[in-house]
């Protein structure tokens, strides 16, 4: 066996085993209480390697925490469409972070990491329409997050409109006879209304985090 192959191998047993005691680290930090601990180990699995990053000349890789917390886009299921875009990823993360703050019906319409339209409701359908109208051009390309289920009515009218992503925590079978009828467009569900570290819990599941210049 060669050398290299030698330190190939080295260097992925050694990222197995420090991931495995990042888990027990962050388990036993969790256990006792502690939230601002004298080191922050966390360990990440990739998820994908993605087509190119924020401009076309980068390069970008998704990856997902070891233990994903419940509602996260890292747990999202795509039932249709092209694969996820970096872009798409930081723009459907923005808008499930603005529906959350609904309790009542909710649409959010995002577009390179800024809201073009909120609106609610007393159905999904009539919250939808007010997000589309606060701005009828911006949405154009951008990504719908929705906190209820969507129902045929509210699919018809997404499907006038060129979309990249729809996210909502179910969609009907008849708004998906509607939608799928778009080969590329991305459809999403998770668990919309979870909470993602508003409540005590895993330091690593507190969305989102901010880094530094060598840090976070």
């Amino acid at each position: 066996m060669s050398l290299e192959k030698k330190r190939e191998l080295a260097a992925k047993v050694f990222r197995h085993t420090a991931a495995y005691d990042a888990l027990i680290a962050d388990y036993l930090t969790n256990f006792v209480g502690e939230t601002e601990p004298e080191q922050f180990t966390v360990t990440f699995e990739k998820k994908q390697s993605l087509r190119y990053g924020e401009n076309p000349h980068q390069a970008a890789t998704f990856y997902e925490n070891a233990l994903p917390a419940k509602g996260s886009l890292a747990t999202a299921k795509q039932l249709h469409g092209k694969e996820l875009s970096y872009n798409n990823i930081k723009d459907a993360d923005a808008a499930l972070q603005i529906v959350r703050e609904f309790t009542e019906p909710a649409a959010v319409a995002v577009k390179h990491m800024n809201p073009c339209g909120v609106g609610t409701g007393e159905t999904i359908a009539e919250a939808f329409d007010r997000a589309f109208k606060a701005d009828e051009t911006s949405i154009f390309g951008g990504i719908v997050a929705l906190n209820r289920e969507v129902d045929k009515q509210t699919a018809e009218v997404l499907h006038t409109i060129f979309l990249e992503i729809v996210i909502a925590p179910s969609f009907s079978q008849e708004a998906l006879d509607v939608l799928t009828a778009k080969k590329n467009l991305r459809l999403l569900t998770l668990d919309v209304e979870a909470d993602l570290g508003k409540k005590k819990g895993k330091a690593a599941d507190k969305c989102p985090w901010r880094t530094a210049c060598s840090g976070y």
